[in-house]
């Protein structure tokens, strides 16, 4: 039941101007608006005489959605999956600044076609994904001291035994150990030692590249 779901399920349909025919956060897809002018709303105002006024019901395009938070969500996301011409192999995020959601929406849809009766349709899913601060390492934070102190351990432990271990590598011990495979070894302990303070500061996209790289 998406009705009491954070999910987004909304029908569109393909042909311009892309009226929407239904979603779960009940938005009607109509509007009520002037006979004369249909740029402007019919007043609801129960001052008014509403038998003078003169008004009519209209379908709404799914870009000029815009009545309340949800319905911009599904506006701003359907604009973005048209953008990228509606990828049916990987999620489309959206992030919408001017609402109170922190954190992105992951979209996906789904042609729903039926020629035989003339449906042409899209099914679209919306699904918020919060954004998280605690799984950032920042300043100030104790574990910000504890990986920054274990790091740097590690890091001049590794590089004092890698040093010791080329400087004899002529010794017959280190010779009988194979020094080129632990020398090669010791390197290692080296830059993954070097890679963790790659794991301190914000989430950045150039960071996490460089995280999935050098780890």
């Amino acid at each position: 039941n998406y009705e009491v779901s954070d999910t987004i399920i909304a029908i569109v349909e393909e042909a311009e101007p892309n009226y929407i025919l239904a979603s779960s956060t009940g938005s009607t897809g109509v509007k009520r608006v002037l006979d004369d002018d249909t740029t402007q709303p019919c007043p609801d105002d129960i001052e008014i005489d509403q038998s003078a006024l003169s008004c009519k019901f209209v379908r709404i395009p799914v870009a000029e959605m815009n009545d309340n938070t949800m319905e911009q969500v599904i506006s701003t996301t359907y604009l973005k999956q048209r953008e990228r011409n509606f990828p049916q192999s990987e999620l489309v995020s959206v992030r919408i600044d001017n609402i109170d959601f922190d954190g992105v929406y992951a979209s996906q849809t789904i042609p729903f076609t039926t020629p035989e009766i003339g449906i042409s349709w899209r099914i679209m899913i919306i699904s918020p994904v919060p954004a998280r601060a605690e799984d950032t390492i920042m300043p100030g934070d104790v574990t910000f001291a504890l990986l920054l102190a274990i790091t740097s351990v590690g890091f001049a432990v590794c590089s004092s035994l890698l040093i010791l271990f080329m400087k004899n590598r002529r010794e017959k011990e280190i010779i009988a150990s194979d020094w080129r495979f632990t020398g090669t070894f010791l390197t290692g302990c080296v830059l993954l030692n070097l890679a963790c303070l790659f794991m301190i500061g914000p989430n950045t996209d150039a960071l996490c590249l460089t995280r999935m790289w050098v780890i």
